[in-house]
């Protein structure tokens, strides 16, 4: 299994270019990509390309497989339980027209088709937040072939990964270019809660691109500004690294950009990588790095991101989150009604040459840029009218030193711009002409003999060699009908039967046995018949079958669900009674008061590291003896920081704790080795019953659902349990409390700028990184943890939890989710266990939200002691105090996805 996905240290990786429409997937080809992946016209995560209906996608492998790549087909979202018969079949359908793998997100579809369809490659995405060997040997037990890293990794990271695959049969896949996402891929919920637009459904509206305005203690600090918006990935300057590392294939993102943009990013790394061990020279790096900013840059240019460690403020797009372009010069002067303006240009960088001056000196119908210069403008009275980004095609560029005269801007276009506004190429008309006229050349080599059979027939055998793209395909064609004609010689015959033009074949050998006593058209015939059969032979190569024991059962039925060997424990409490639990954010100034009525608490794994925790937990022992207790892992630890908190594993049960919570596919594994009860977190992203089911086979006591699912979903999840696994599984539902929207690798506080000490108190001057132990967010020793938050352009407060251990950070919703009137529904299923999330209640506050739930819990469960209310003065009450959490932070109360669910 896998045994091909491994690439030795030092070899050329795959070169794995995106596709949003079949212009793209032929620039790609033609570029020299050595594969490709494109969504289908359902459940892709780039909803918004055009994507490939059935009929497109096989006519698409065929393409790339008569050229001798691959390609991957990206299933990678969230899928309810009554879209997977189509998602199965959208598999099925590219299983038999022969895609190299199929890239998957969601845990249920990847359950189906690992017993369903267990010839079909399987990738394991991004958004899967896969990050340790255990994750990966769970997954090559499914039968995945290959790991797609998080952007988050570096190359130490990255490397240790690669030795951890081999040892499992898998490869590994990492992004070396496209857009970032300041969030863990995956993990992020920011699009999804504002606006129901889910990124885990392919909907993200890029809320992180929009401008916030920080606030510190309720007072703004500074202009609104895209503090989340991060500059795109550009791996070019590491590439022997990760080649040196073992890397099986170096994806470029971007299935929402142009035909344009995908030809010249992959022409640049194909480049780079064909002249990988020979130093490129300065001017031929310059060129390429300006390719690259020509193709697409934020801010003016690229970052290498993790990669080459922790990053500093340069992967911060600045003020600009939307498109640059490669910056030209100045305006130096400008004519309205002449028609033309002058720019000054800007010196080279250095060591570029005639090859990287070309890609700054602008033609007929490239689009320039003209940014308007606010310090030049701000004694212009006209500047705010005339203020604003100018992008048009021009007419004519002519240089003459250091100065080049532009025209073909239209005179009002002409009339807003200023001296010393910046100038900037946007695209490159003419690249764009050659690509769209360019196509991939023959890529399957081919042999041909002639021969003459005994009815003095001539006939044609063609045979592709090597052992690429259709090997071991042999046709053979006889004329039907040979009209003498005078005696072709022998060169003339091999020349026509090496024209091979519009096919897929490289006519490498000739072998001519016969003499030809036929006309060039009838020769011309037989080939052309020839390589048509060869065509065919090729395709169907390709192609495969349905598994004869197909299962009958619809896709959305989990089916049996096999428990393990050793189904015993418990999961800490009485499954035949309803639970609260309390949640912390964070272990904070307030850890003597951690006690609040609750049956159990959760904290961050990385609290257990401050050297008050255990005192703490002391305490609210001894007053809440009953009392479970369970570690939460964070959806990425990379590093030292995952070692560090793999190290606090063994110790758990010893200093008390019940439970692990963890997204990752191995949870089961990794807590039972240590004597813990495992939870899957709502980070495992459990969307479907198969998901479900996938978690219970694997050992998982603890369910947490998706917090995208909608009421009914989670209801008919509820139910399932009830039904099928009554006692030995329980369901966890969040019930209130801030909802993490962003787990990010980034800090929006400080930016990452150096000497950065904004996350901390206002007392004390310690340096960065020791303000704050791991594990204590966002809090000064001694001190009150400021309250951080960024204010959007309607007034809504996301709380900022940053860590100054590793400069990472949580953004939280701006308003409180309160679901009371959901209770009765999934009470009505069964006993519950309910979490309540908590960031900045106070401990009065936090005891009132225990006793209101609990007291709700009483009345609709029918056993609440008589004079006790009834159920809705419960919930009255309830949400009274949630309230008043809310006017006291300024917040707003929502229901979350529990009544709206996210865009289908």
């Amino acid at each position: 299994m896998g045994a091909g996905e491994v690439t030795a240290p030092g070899r050329i990786p795959e070169l794995l270019a995106p596709a949003g429409d079949i212009a793209s997937l032929e620039a790609a080809v033609g570029a020299g990509a050595d594969a490709v992946y494109f969504g289908a016209s359902r459940f892709s995560a780039r909803a918004r390309a055009a994507n490939f209906d059935r009929q497109a996608m096989a006519g698409a492998l065929d393409n790339l497989h008569l050229h001798g790549r691959r390609g991957y087909l990206a299933l990678n979202t969230l899928l309810a339980d009554e879209e997977l018969p189509e998602a199965v079949d959208l598999a099925e359908t590219a299983f038999l027209a022969g895609v190299d793998a199929v890239i998957l997100q969601d845990m249920g579809l990847a359950r189906i088709l690992s017993r369903e369809l267990p010839d079909l490659p399987l990738h394991a995405s991004t958004q899967m937040t896969i990050q340790d060997r255990d994750g990966m040997a769970v997954l090559a037990h499914m039968g995945f072939q290959r790991i797609i890293l998080p952007r988050e990794m570096t190359l130490p990271d990255i490397a240790d990964k690669v030795r951890e695959a081999e040892s499992l049969g898998l490869g590994i896949e990492v992004f070396v270019h496209g857009a970032l996402c300041v969030g863990v891929s995956g993990q992020c919920l920011f699009s999804s809660f504002l606006g129901g637009r889910s990124g885990n459904r392919g909907e993200c509206a890029q809320p992180c691109r929009l401008p916030y305005r920080l606030e510190r203690n309720g007072v703004p600090s500074g202009d609104a500004v895209p503090r989340l918006s991060l500059r795109d990935l550009s791996g070019l300057p590491l590439l022997p690294a990760l080649c040196a590392a073992g890397v099986r294939s170096l994806k470029i993102e971007g299935r929402l950009r142009s035909p344009a943009y995908v030809r010249q990013v992959v022409s640049v790394y194909r480049d780079a990588l064909d002249q990988l061990g020979t130093p490129p020279g300065d001017d031929r790096r310059c060129r390429r790095d300006a390719d690259l900013l020509l193709a697409f840059s934020r801010g003016g240019r690229n970052a290498v991101g993790w990669l080459a460690g922790r990053p500093d403020d340069t992967l911060w797009t600045g003020p600009e989150s939307g498109r640059s372009g490669l910056v030209v010069g100045r305006v130096e002067e400008v004519r309205p009604m002449a028609g033309w303006l002058r720019v000054r240009l800007d010196p080279l960088p250095s060591g570029a040459g005639p090859l990287a001056e070309a890609a700054y000196m602008p033609g007929p119908g490239d689009l320039l840029a003209v940014v308007p210069d606010e310090r030049a403008r701000s004694g212009d009275p006209d500047g705010p009218e005339s203020s604003g980004r100018i992008v048009a095609p021009i007419g004519t560029a002519e240089r003459s030193g250091d100065l080049l005269a532009v025209r073909g801007f239209h005179p009002d276009l002409l009339a807003r711009m200023r001296p010393g506004d910046r100038v900037e190429r946007m695209s490159d008309a003419k690249a764009e002409r050659e690509a769209d006229r360019s196509k991939p050349g023959p890529a399957i080599p081919a042999e041909i003999r002639l021969e003459s059979g005994e009815d003095g027939q001539l006939r044609l055998s063609l045979s592709v060699v090597g052992t690429g793209a259709g090997a071991g395909c042999r046709v053979t064609v006889a004329e039907s009908d040979g009209q003498p004609a005078p005696l072709l010689p022998p060169e003339r015959v091999e020349a026509q039967l090496r024209r091979s033009g519009g096919t897929p074949f490289r006519i490498d050998g000739v072998d001519i046995t016969t003499p030809v006593l036929r006309p060039v058209s009838s020769l011309n015939a037989l080939r052309r018949a020839g390589l048509d059969h060869l065509e065919a032979c090729v395709r169907s190569s390709f192609r495969r079958s349905l598994p004869a024991d197909r299962r009958q059962t619809p896709a959305s039925d989990p089916g049996p669900v096999t428990r393990p060997q050793a189904w015993t424990g418990s999961d800490g409490g009485d499954p035949a009674v309803d639970a609260i639990l309390v949640a912390y954010s964070q272990f904070g100034e307030d850890s003597r008061t951690l006690a609040c009525g609750a049956d159990g608490y959760l904290f961050p794994l990385a609290s257990l590291r401050l050297p008050e925790f255990d005192g703490a937990i002391d305490r609210l022992r001894s007053l809440e003896p009953h009392a479970r207790l369970g570690a939460v892992w964070p959806p990425l630890a990379t590093g030292q920081a995952y070692r560090e908190l793999a190290d606090l594993l063994p110790g758990l049960a010893r200093r008390g704790m019940t439970w692990l919570y963890s997204g990752s596919p191995a949870i089961a594994e990794q807590a039972g080795r240590y004597g813990l009860v495992p939870a899957a977190d709502t980070t495992a992203n459990l969307f479907n019953r198969n998901a479900l089911a996938s978690r219970i086979e694997s050992g998982v006591r603890i369910l947490c659902p998706s917090l995208e699912l909608d009421m009914d979903r989670l209801s008919d999840m509820a139910e399932w349990i009830r039904e099928t696994h009554s006692g030995e599984v329980r369901l966890e539902w969040t019930a209130y409390g801030r909802i993490p929207l962003l787990w990010s690798a980034w800090c929006p506080v400080g930016l990452r700028q150096a000497g950065c000490r904004l996350c901390r108190s206002g007392t004390g001057d310690d340096p960065v990184g020791t303000c704050g132990a791991p594990g204590r967010t966002c809090g000064g020793r001694g001190g009150k943890r400021s309250d951080l938050a960024l204010a959007d352009r309607l007034g809504g407060r996301f709380p900022v939890l940053p860590d100054p251990s590793d400069c990472g950070s949580v953004l939280y919703n701006r308003d409180l989710l309160l679901a009371s009137e959901e209770m009765a529904v999934l009470r009505s299923r069964g006993p519950l266990r309910i979490r309540l999330r908590v960031l900045d209640e106070t401990p009065d506050e936090r005891h009132l939200l225990v006793s209101a739930f609990r007291a709700l819990l009483a009345r609709s469960s029918g056993s609440g002691s008589p004079g006790t209310g009834s159920a809705r003065e419960a919930a009255e009450r309830l949400r009274a105090v949630a309230r008043q959490v809310a006017d006291r932070t300024g917040s707003g109360l929502t229901r979350g996805h529990y009544r709206r669910g996210v865009a289908p």
